[in-house]
């Protein structure tokens, strides 16, 4: 069995969503590193802009590398609708510029 744990951060980007399975794949900006990390689950509610905490465990898929399967998802904080912009402006411009960097080690595997 794999030790749970907690990450937070902001929804960078929704990258897949299957509505038949109500699977989602996306990735969080943690909030203390800034680092991607790519995350999926099943029935996330993944608002852009609000800050989450999810909990769930570190999974390494053979085709899309490590992941965090979520379990639960708790908004901390609800972003504005300026902020929700803002923050959508911002993802914007680091894709255009080629930044961002996906989290590649994990506390717990």
């Amino acid at each position: 069995m794999r030790k749970t744990t907690t990450i937070r951060g902001i929804i960078e980007e929704i990258c897949f969503h299957d509505p038949k399975l109500n699977l989602v794949i996306a990735t969080l900006r943690e909030e203390h590193t800034d680092d991607l990390v790519k995350i999926s689950g099943f029935n996330l509610p993944l608002p852009y802009g609000d800050l989450l905490e999810l909990t769930g465990i570190w999974l390494i898929d053979a085709e899309t590398g490590q992941q965090f399967r979520v379990s639960q998802v708790t908004v901390l904080e609800y972003a504005s609708l300026d902020t929700t912009i803002r923050h959508v402006r911002a993802v914007a411009e680091r894709r255009k510029a080629g930044g961002g960097h996906t989290k590649t080690a994990a506390a717990t595997v």
